[in-house]
């Protein structure tokens, strides 16, 4: 048996290099026609045993990128295209010698799952910039994917077309099937189509990748490359229409720990109707509009302890604002981040005699819809309008018995635009984005106080490249302006985005009266791109005291100045004990637009990825001292010390084999004896071709010894000016993220996430600021001006007299965890069966119950929600 596959092997490995279809020349000229059915039909089964397969023309001839460049593919791929009226079928033999070895792991969508799997990239627009994938694994897992621009690894997997796959496994072979509706496609119209062409085979035992059309490892490009698929005439672009229905229900189980809460029940019972649809505006435009969107099955964002002034991020999760959002973004500024639609109120204070009170955890969405496509030209349209509702929180005194309602936030309409323009050549673009942001206050003065009536920001952008691909001019200009009453713009004036009282800051001022605020930012980059070794880049970018994005887009602080080199040397060709490898070198400053230098660093790296396939990253920096002009909060400015860090990184082959492990950490230390000390690992397992176990345990230790407290203010104490008091803190943190996943087929999965999570915070020996520009802290135990911790407050001898200053040091314990059952009953129809758990207990300093044991918030109640969301794909068109 041995000696009879060891021929079949060689014939293979023959055919391949003699047979007419797999000897020509790789190319962006290699072609592939498609072949019309007519009024045959194709049953989708994995077997390709119908005439239609048999009068097909077939590509092979395939290209290896790893392990060897530019040697033929060791193994026979053989690919064909067929059509009818509705649809593209493709199908393809894969020869393999791993007679009875092939694996055949089973995963979730978008999952190669460490098996055999083959893709195929559609430039359905033939703009030789954007690309469509779709693929499978040996197992029949669906993975698909889009390519916004002219770049292999940049993959927007969000995207998730309707379309089926069947997949058969064979002694030396496996048999692809594929069906791809042409309502998921967009192209332009035309009596024949021309679409660029890609093919690819991923074979995770050799670690090897074959490509139809060759893209060097030392070159970029991707679509610009292919190959072009012929003969598919008589087709249109779809005038489709979807409806997306859905049903849902939800148990929710709250912990009562107090029996007095009027808004708490034992249970709550709650149901929703909703649904998306998803239309054909013209030949290329694609409108989706959602009402009373569910957002159930969307897993808890992580624990997190935000220990600065600024806000924290989270990435996006909500199917309905991933899906497109590409044509929503673009090469600048973030003028558009969608967690700000439907995102918590925010928060502000309430009356002390309140007892108990109900907050809405989101804002709910009323409707929101998304006009997105490419016209003909090359140019892209993207488009979004929301609309949330008025939220109240429920409000209650028990001295009084009184209970209500409180308005926490207006009904809000928010728009979004973005229109992009494609050129010729290797992927250069220019583009225009816009934002607006209304709020209805309908006459509520107090949150006409609280936040800005309206908000406008915007740009243009570009990315322009040579002819050949080599190098890219990169840039931006935008502006914003936000308007509303006096108050919100004061607070905004004072906010840490913006610190515009700040005492030393002569550049900027503190207006109470100002009704709107202005800003503008802009960047400009000269990048290498291309090119066997050398790759560089040289920018700047400023973003003006004024500017202000938050109210529909992220931004962290203004008022910077930027500039940035980096130098890298990369060698793809093997070399030693690496396959490939680079080094690299940043250097980078800051500024305000006061001139003050708010940072210097230098950041030198290198990277190698071994011949059996492990990786290794390790990077160096270091910091000169220079000053800050938000660390105080607001207050003088302040001297940061000068600083060093070292960052090393491990990985094992990740797609290659069934289990993968990787860990690192990090060191850095500064001239005022900071320290912060960070680790974490990764580990993936398949102990079962069904089953997947991921963890990812971090800790984090760190002292600081000037962490930020509280702001002594000088009506409060009679000083001259603000005083910001700082304290060392000892900062403690360990996290493990845990999933495990079991795949009944490629349409039935069960999966379950959990994420201990615990924090602790010591805090002592304030101080105040020696000076202007100091980096000192004087400490008050050390001048005898610090009485005993009374009540968990430090009791400060300052100039005004005795003043009381919180002590908060405390433990944070959390446990999130959600389990999702999801069953594809029907093609783009789902059924998601979930259960959420939320156990989270903040310990304050004088609770004799503090413990640093994560597993103690197993103990402590926590809210359960037990959900059903099912949801029906019904194409009208």
């Amino acid at each position: 048996m041995a000696r009879t596959q060891a021929a079949r092997t060689l014939l293979v490995v023959a055919l391949t290099h003699t047979l007419p279809f797999a000897v020509e020349a790789a190319g962006p000229q290699r072609t592939a026609q498609a072949w019309p059915l007519g009024e045959a039909s194709l049953h989708l089964d994995g077997i390709l045993d119908e005439e239609a397969w048999c009068s097909a023309s077939w590509v092979s001839g395939l290209t290896q990128k790893d392990p060897v460049e530019g040697e033929p593919g060791a193994e026979l791929s053989e690919v064909a295209f067929c059509y009818d009226e509705r649809n593209l079928y493709i199908g393809a033999r894969l020869w393999t010698p791993l007679t009875g070895r092939l694996r055949t792991r089973l995963g979730p969508r978008d999952d190669m799952a460490q098996t055999q799997a083959l893709f195929i990239s559609l430039d359905t627009y033939h703009d030789r910039r954007t690309a469509w994938t779709f693929g499978t694994t040996a197992a029949g897992v669906r993975v698909d994917f889009l390519h916004p621009e002219d770049s292999e690894m940049n993959q927007v997997l969000s995207w998730d077309p309707v379309w089926d796959v069947r997949t058969t496994v064979h002694d030396d072979h496996w048999v692809v099937e594929a069906r791809i509706p042409f309502t998921q496609l967009r192209f332009n119209p035309g009596e024949e189509q021309v679409w660029g062409l890609q093919i690819d085979r991923w074979t995770p035992e050799r670690n090897a990748e074959d490509y139809w059309c060759m893209v060097p490892r030392s070159e970029t490009g991707w679509a610009s490359r292919f190959g072009e698929l012929h003969g598919i005439r008589g087709i249109r672009p779809s005038r489709r229409l979807e409806l997306l229905p859905y049903v849902a229900g939800e148990l929710s189980l709250p912990h009562r720990p107090d029996p007095d809460d009027p808004f708490l029940d034992e249970h709550e019972l709650d149901g929703r109707l909703g649904g998306d649809l998803k239309m054909g505006v013209g030949p290329n435009l694609t409108l989706d509009a959602t009402f009373n969107p569910d957002f159930g099955q969307v897993e808890a964002d992580p624990a997190d302890i935000n220990l600065t002034a600024f806000e924290t991020f989270f990435e996006e999760r909500r199917p309905f604002f991933i899906e497109g959002d590409r044509l929503l973004r673009g090469l600048g500024p973030r003028y558009f981040y969608s967690r700000r639609i439907g995102a918590p109120p925010r928060p502000q204070a309430l009356p002390d005699t309140l007892t108990h009170v109900d907050l809405p955890t989101a804002s709910r969405i009323l409707g929101a819809a998304k006009l997105t496509g490419r016209l003909t030209g090359g140019t892209s349209v993207g488009a979004l309008a929301a609309v949330t509702g008025v939220e109240r929180a429920g409000i209650h005194n028990q001295a009084s018995g009184g209970t209500g309602s409180l308005r926490l936030a207006p009904r809000t309409s928010s728009g979004v635009l973005r229109v992009q323009q494609d050129f010729p050549g290797r992927g250069a673009v220019a583009g225009l984005t816009l934002t607006g942001l209304h709020r209805d206050f309908e006459g509520d003065a107090r949150l006409a106080a609280r936040q800005p009536r309206q908000a406008l920001s915007g740009g243009l952008d570009w990315d322009l490249r040579d002819e050949a691909g080599l190098h890219s001019l990169v840039g931006n200009v935008g502006f914003s302006r936000v308007e509303g009453d006096s108050a919100a713009m004061l607070a905004l004036q004072r906010s840490p985005v913006h610190y515009l009282q700040r005492p030393d800051a002569g550049h900027v001022h503190l207006d109470p009266g100002r009704r709107a605020l202005t800003g503008w930012t802009g960047a400009l980059e000269l990048k290498r791109i291309g090119g066997r070794h050398w790759r560089w880049s040289a920018g700047a970018a400023a973003e003006s005291p004024g500017l202000e994005l938050n109210d529909l887009g992220q931004l962290s602080s203004a008022d910077d100045i930027s500039t940035w080199g980096s130098l890298t040397w990369q060698e793809n060709q093997g070399k030693g004990p690496f396959r490939r490898w680079s080094a690299w070198q940043n250097l980078e400053g800051e500024w305000n637009f006061g001139g003050l230098p708010t940072g210097a660093e230098l950041r030198s790296g290198v990277w190698g990825q071994l011949t059996n396939y492990w990786s290794i990253n390790l990077e160096a920096a270091h910091g000169r001292a220079t000053y800050s002009d938000d660390k105080s909060r607001g207050g003088v400015v302040l001297g940061v010390p000068g600083w060093n860090s070292v960052n090393l990184n491990a990985n094992s082959p990740d797609l290659q084999r069934p289990n993968a492990v990787s860990g690192g950490g990090s060191c850095t230390w500064g001239e005022d004896r900071r320290l912060a000390v960070d680790a974490w690992a990764f580990g993936r397992f398949r102990p079962l071709p069904a089953v997947e176990i991921r963890v990812n345990p971090s800790a984090t230790r760190s002292w600081n010894p000037a962490q930020y407290i509280d702001t002594l203010i000088p009506t409060d104490t009679g000083l001259d000016n603000d005083l910001a008091i700082f304290s060392r803190l000892d900062y403690r943190e360990a996290r493990l993220s845990t999933r495990l996943r079991y795949t009944f087929s490629p349409r039935l999965r069960v999966e379950i996430y959990a994420e201990p999570f615990m924090a602790s915070l010591r805090f002592n020996d304030p101080g105040r600021p020696a000076g202007a520009r100091s980096q000192h802290i004087e400490r008050y135990k050390a001048h005898g001006l610090l009485d005993p911790v009374s009540n968990g407050a430090w009791l400060i001898n300052e100039e005004g007299g005795q003043l009381a200053v919180p002590q908060p040091d405390a433990e944070f314990i959390s446990w999130r965890s959600t389990c999702v059952l999801r069953w594809d009953w029907s093609l783009g129809s789902s059924l998601h069966l979930v259960w959420q758990q939320d156990r989270v207990r903040f310990i304050p300093r004088d609770d004799p119950a503090r413990t640093p044991d994560p597993l103690h918030a197993l103990s402590i109640g926590g809210d359960n929600l037990i959900a059903v969301k099912i949801t029906s794909w019904l194409p009208l068109g």
